[in-house]
């Protein structure tokens, strides 16, 4: 079951990144995730063929709520898992980028991934194992529950990822295709490549975080269960 489930994360993630780079990536610049909130006159690609569901307006959005539940399960599995002088420092990190008035929410949201990602390195530190052994053996059942969800969470986000990237390679091909409309949309397919290039970065951080927490797992014999509901996704579930 472990190697099971190490397996489905890899498989959403690696197909996830598939996705993404069928579209030409580039460095984010975080101009796209700045208008989230303000529709453009672009962004309505070809109206016979994309609703609004598949607007990069409606994936930015999409974008930014999924960036939360992954910070939020991040906090929980930092918690459970680093002693208290580490996790401190994560917060320390976390709030003087929350504080930061000159960074847009964009900008914010992907440097809080980078932190957490590289945070994430001291969960594979040898001499660390030990003392995170003894974190998880002192959980209570209520944050046991709770880091257990975390991951289930990160899991949820990166089946997310995925459809998200699926949209943005959908209005690349649909611009691609209406060579009419293509000059005209030049800021749209620019917003699109920008968005790939976050959803990419996220993807990789999901997968270095859950790895190393995976391997956590094995180590101290916890076994988690992943149980899907009718559309596929993992459910949140209660001890």
């Amino acid at each position: 079951m472990k190697k099971k489930l190490l397996f489905s994360i890899c498989t959403i993630l690696f197909t996830s990144a598939l996705s993404v780079n069928a579209i030409e990536i580039s460095k984010p610049s975080f101009n796209t995730l700045k208008q989230v909130a303000q529709p453009q006159a672009t962004q309505t690609v070809n109206e016979e063929n994309i609703d609004t569901s598949g607007t990069i307006g409606y994936i930015n959005s999409q974008l930014l709520n999924t960036n939360s539940e992954v910070q939020k399960a991040y906090e929980s599995l930092f918690s459970a898992l680093l002693s208290k002088e580490d996790y401190n420092k994560y917060q320390a990190e976390l709030k003087a980028i929350q504080d930061n008035q000159s960074l847009s929410d964009a900008e914010k949201s992907s440097k809080l991934m980078q932190v957490a990602t590289d945070t994430s390195a001291i969960l594979a530190n040898e001499e660390k194992q030990a003392e995170i052994s003894a974190n998880l053996k002192s959980l209570s059942a209520e944050k046991y529950t709770e880091y257990v969800n975390a991951l289930i969470s990160l899991t949820n986000a990166g089946a997310q990822y995925m459809v998200l990237a699926d949209q943005c390679k959908s209005i690349s091909m649909n611009i691609a295709s209406n060579p009419v409309k293509a000059a005209s949309l030049a800021f749209e397919l620019g917003q699109v490549k920008d968005t790939a290039a976050l959803l990419k970065a996220n993807m990789k951080s999901i997968k270095d975080v859950t790895t190393k927490v995976i391997a956590i797992n094995k180590a101290n014999g916890i076994d988690v269960k992943l149980p899907e509901n009718s559309s596929g996704k993992a459910k949140k579930i209660d001890f």
